[in-house]
């Protein structure tokens, strides 16, 4: 009998895609590069017609590139194991975690499975009891990976928009809208990835350094290198997660995976309230700001 062949479709939002794309190349020859891209082609043909399939050859191919850079960083996936595991989209970045509030904690502490104890869970790089993107040369990788990645996401979601904006129908352009929506929730959340891995870092350091804030600063005194990147970072993360909330709220068609209830909420997937959650992460930072002057001397222009 002829040996049998599983193929793993992917779930439901993939499933059809790729069942056509496996139908439509599967007799095709894919020895070389040349023959796997030309088969990709004359897919993205019968998929967008003639004048599409290029930008959807671009989208295609910049992805592919961005999940392999990514790949540096997989642990078990970047954005799944930050995020969703270690619940980097909810969680506050402040400089005393240790003081947060159950009710300030309350969108994420409960996920948090892996930490032994709270010094554990209020470090924001301590994921599944490993420190993988831990220190100041973790911090370096990581931000050089991402910074190499978004070009090829802005690529993609570029081409997605020329898509959309040349589609047709108006359900043409509403699915490409939405395909658009996600790209952009991925750069939001990549973002956000590079901040949380920066911030903990620096944080590290500072207190590593164990200085004291001058109680008094004289005129002149201006603010330190670190003192401006930790600011800076934890105020990149608030417009961040200002610009994410807004995308959820732009549209009930899902951007991000999502249980469909609060209940279901599981250590493995975010619940349907992302979006309120998200806003009480900003209240939460922006209500311990000044606790930055308990690290560093206040700046006396």
């Amino acid at each position: 009998a002829p040996a049998r062949i599983v193929i793993n479709l992917g779930d439901a939002t993939t499933m059809d895609f790729n069942y056509r794309l496996l139908k439509a190349t599967r007799s095709m020859p894919m020895r070389t590069l040349l023959e796997r891209v030309t088969a990709l082609r004359a897919f993205a043909v019968t998929e967008m017609g003639e004048e599409q399939a290029d930008n959807l050859m671009d989208v295609w191919s910049a992805l592919n590139d961005a999940q392999r850079n990514l790949e540096i960083l997989n642990f078990g996936g970047v954005l799944r194991f930050g995020h969703v595991l270690n619940r980097w989209i909810t969680r506050p970045m402040v400089p005393f975690p240790e003081e947060l509030t159950a009710a300030e904690k309350k969108d994420y502490r409960q996920f948090l499975f892996q930490a032994k104890g709270e010094e554990q869970a209020d470090n924001l790089v301590d994921i599944q009891a490993m420190r993988m993107y831990d220190g100041w040369g973790a911090k370096m990788l990581f931000q050089r990976t991402i910074e190499t990645t978004m070009p090829q996401m802005r690529t993609a979601l570029n081409r997605v928009e020329r898509i959309r904006d040349a589609a047709k129908d108006e359900a043409a352009r509403k699915q490409w809208d939405l395909t658009g929506k996600r790209l952009q929730a991925v750069i939001y959340l990549l973002r956000s990835a590079d901040d949380m891995v920066a911030y903990q870092a620096q944080l590290d350091r500072v207190k590593n350094l164990g200085a004291k804030p001058e109680a008094n600063p004289v005129l002149g005194v201006q603010s330190g290198w670190d003192r401006t990147d930790l600011m800076e970072t934890a105020r990149k993360e608030i417009d961040t997660m200002v610009n994410l909330q807004h995308l959820l709220e732009s549209t009930k068609e899902p951007i991000l995976d999502l249980a469909p209830t609060p209940a279901e909420e599981t250590i493995m997937r975010l619940g349907p309230n992302v979006a309120t959650q998200l806003k009480h992460k900003i209240d939460t930072m922006n209500a311990h700001w000044r606790d930055y002057d308990r690290l560093f001397t206040v700046p006396n222009p």
